[in-house]
Order: structure tokens, then sequence, then C-alpha cells
């Protein structure tokens, strides 16, 4: 049984500092929703976890755990 081994957290995405270029790495995260995920973080201040990134119009649970194991907030 083999499995994966998560992602090192050097590779992983910082979504409180990740460009919109870098945030388009996500799956399901257009240049659109990469906009509003810098404009959420510039109006509170950062994400504390990155679950908060569903706080975001237009990232629902799944693009969330598409992706929970690729971001961190470090």
């Amino acid at each position: 049984m083999t499995t994966e081994s998560p992602v090192p957290a050097a590779e992983k995405i910082n979504i409180n500092t990740a460009t919109v270029a870098e945030l388009c790495e996500l799956t399901g995260v257009g240049p659109v929703i990469a906009e509003r995920i810098i404009e959420y973080r510039e109006e509170t201040g950062g994400f504390s976890h990155t679950f908060e990134i569903m706080n975001v119009k237009g990232i629902g649970k799944a693009v969330y755990e598409s992706n929970k194991d690729n971001m961190t907030v470090r």
C-alpha cells in the first residue's frame, strides 16, 4: 500500500503572501478568485488558518478540500 506524502512546507502556497499568479496554481482558482483572496486578506489582516479561505466568495468546501494540503498561512 502506497500513501502520498504531504507537500513539503517550502512548496506550499502561502495564502497570506502569494501573488495572483501563485494563487492561480491552486485547483479551481483563477485570476478573479485570486484577486478576491488578496482583497480579503488585505481587509482582514490575513488568514489565521487555511480553512478561512472559504470565507472568500467563490471558494467553497470542494475547492478548499482540493487544496488544503497545498496551502499554508505561515
